[in-house]
């Protein structure tokens, strides 16, 4: 018995092509892992994503929490939580679950989002491809980045100077920095919920998937490539918009220490370190998209 199949996987390897027997053993695999994973499918696949989908946002309320109204005590912050009798399930919500859309707030990063795609449609570059899919799709990218940042923190420092000279700040955002964090968050889930439809129903290449549970497709996505206008949804938000954000507010947050403290070394350090970790993003951009950003639904 051992002979006959070691002559079978002989004959496979000298042919190159998997026989019928294989494939039938590969796709009983494949179901027996799946098998697996569904023992507990409604609580992996709908408790799980709504657990997570909900809880980033409280996570994010509560360190603004914490900061501000519990004098940077966790502790504080869980006994008022758990045992202030005078907080009422209303002021939980408001206070860490609440998505609420303050305009100002709204303008500045719906502006933020449409520079990053222009800046990223304008600026030039060189082409270059992402990995193959199994599907055979590949696709293609413009190496601006480096550029796009460099251009940003140069728009940034005129707007500054501008701001300054009419007695405004972009300290701003720091001043209104709750709301600033609803307004995204808000922003955030309904994008996402538009990319999942766009998805869901049409979809930019076959590399996608779907399911009839509507808080997977939330919460792992849809599709590898999403793309809207031939706009890369993952390109814009992940490294345009989302890591150009973690630079500028950095440097205003430590303009606003400077403000209320003076000069402190550790705001000033903390900011040229992120700084230096996100130059080095961009200028190896094109290989970090290529490696791992594709990779990830």
């Amino acid at each position: 018995m051992s002979d006959q199949s070691d002559s079978k996987r002989k004959h496979k390897s000298l042919s190159g092509k998997p026989d019928r027997e294989s494939l039938d053993n590969d796709l009983t695999h494949q179901l027996s892992i799946h098998a697996r994973q569904g023992h507990n499918k409604f609580l992996s696949e709908s408790i799980l994503p709504l657990f997570l989908c909900l809880m980033c946002p409280f996570l994010v309320r509560s360190i603004v929490f914490i900061c501000n109204h519990s004098h940077g005590s966790i502790r504080d912050f869980f006994q008022r939580l758990l045992f202030d009798q005078t907080l009422t399930l209303k002021d939980v919500l408001e206070d860490f679950f609440y998505f609420k859309w303050h305009w100002p707030s709204a303008i500045i990063i719906l502006s933020f989002f449409a520079y990053a795609i222009i800046m990223t449609i304008v600026l030039p570059g060189e082409e270059y491809k992402g990995p193959i899919t199994d599907t055979g799709h590949v696709p293609i990218y413009r190496n601006n980045g480096f550029a796009y940042y460099i251009v940003s923190l140069i728009i940034f420092t005129i707007l500054t100077i501008l701001l300054k000279l009419n007695s405004l700040s972009p300290t701003y955002i720091y001043d209104k920095w709750e709301e600033f964090l609803s307004t995204v968050n808000t922003f955030a889930f309904l994008l996402c919920f538009c990319v999942m439809i766009k998805g869901k129903y049409m979809p930019s290449t076959n590399d996608h998937r779907s399911s009839s549970n509507w808080l997977t497709d939330f919460y792992r996505g849809v599709e590898l490539y999403p793309r809207i206008f031939n706009i890369d949804v993952k390109l814009i938000t992940n490294c345009r918009y989302g890591m150009l954000a973690w630079a500028l507010l950095s440097v205003i947050f430590c303009m606003k220490t400077f403000e209320l403290y003076g000069y402190t070394d550790s705001a000033l350090i903390t900011c040229i370190l992120t700084l230096v970790y996100l130059t080095k993003f961009f200028w190896w951009e094109s290989g970090t998209f290529y490696h791992f950003f594709p990779n990830s639904h």
